[in-house]
């Protein structure tokens, strides 16, 4: 369908929405800030059976990334919560056909407690690559879902589940802070669920902090990405001999520096600033050096220039930026 994200019932910050796209019934979805939306993927609200009592019927939290052909359905209610990873080809809907009355065909049973299903993924959960999630269910906290398995239970949080039907393989025991091997040990499984303690849900604030961090690293490093291509121009104008063209794209590559220089010093540490004051010494000597070359018209030795300072020093600054983004 045409859609536009002023449909939504909301839109989140900083959505990165791939191609092929589709949806029904936006104004009943919710897609959270710094959701990524892989090629192909679809959020559906069931025409025929949206429960309307629901203000929402699906809803997507901050920093989820669904995977390639994801497909989430919902006729009452679904919800994919926060720092989740949903793999590709993965199927999440809270619609189960009834099929009990052999009289009637499966096609005109309808669905079971259509407007009661609900599916939550807790936080941080991961749902591997062509899982299955359908019914009347929760997938707790940092739970693991295998690949291709089918999900119409309850998965606790942090444990692994894989297969058809997905069955609790692995589980982690807060008490002992380990991982227990519980696979085809029902009575060990129900002993650590019982014993183990309740996950009180991860610090938001604090993943929400490093995650803008690393977000606005990751824009810097795609700066001095435009910054290495204005340099990319400037040589191949002058190798041209279009020096006055070359010329005209020295107030981008001023700009550019100007801005990650101000971005730097708007995100570091004071520490790490300073480890980073021989780069931007270099960076604006190089700078200085550029405009000197115009204004003297000595180009020849342009190509090395660049090359053996200003690039080298770029790299430098990339290499320390996410030096500091992986801490």
């Amino acid at each position: 369908m045409e859609y536009s994200t002023n449909n939504f019932y909301y839109y989140g910050k900083n959505v990165k929405l791939n191609n092929n796209f589709y949806t029904s019934i936006p104004k009943r979805i919710y897609i959270g800030d710094n959701t990524v939306i892989s090629e192909g993927v679809g959020l559906v609200v069931s025409k025929e059976y949206c429960n309307i009592k629901n203000e929402i019927n699906l809803k997507i939290e901050n920093h989820v990334f669904l995977n390639s052909r994801v497909r989430v359905e919902s006729a009452n209610y679904v919800e994919i919560r926060r720092y989740v990873i949903v793999g590709p080809d993965v199927y999440v809907s809270d619609m189960c056909h009834e099929y009990k009355i052999p009289q009637i065909p499966i096609k005109l049973q309808g669905f079971i407690n259509v407007n009661e299903n609900k599916v939550i993924i807790k936080d941080g959960a991961w749902i591997g690559a062509g899982a299955r999630v359908v019914g009347n269910l929760t997938v707790g906290y940092g739970a693991v879902v295998g690949a291709n398995a089918v999900v119409t239970k309850d998965v606790p949080d942090h444990s692994v589940a894989v297969g058809v039907p997905a069955r609790v393989v692995k589980i982690y025991d807060y008490s002992k802070n380990i991982w227990v091997n519980v696979k085809n040990n029902s009575k060990l499984l129900l002993k650590i669920l019982n014993s183990r303690g309740v996950f009180a849900g991860y610090d938001t604030d604090f993943i929400d902090k490093k995650l803008k961090y690393e977000q606005d690293i990751d824009e810097i490093v795609n700066l001095s990405g435009k910054l290495m291509k204005v340099i990319e121009d400037i040589m191949r104008l002058i190798e041209q001999e279009k020096y006055t063209e070359s010329k005209n794209l020295l107030i981008d590559l001023s700009n550019l520096l100007d801005t990650i220089q101000s971005s730097i010093k708007g995100l570091l540490k004071k520490e790490e600033l300073e480890e980073m004051k021989d780069i931007f010494i270099v960076l604006n000597k190089n700078l200085n050096g550029i405009i000197v070359m115009y204004e003297t018209n000595n180009y020849s030795n342009s190509k090395e220039f660049f090359n053996n300072n200003f690039v080298i020093a770029i790299q430098n600054l990339n290499h320390k930026l996410l030096e500091y983004k992986n801490i």
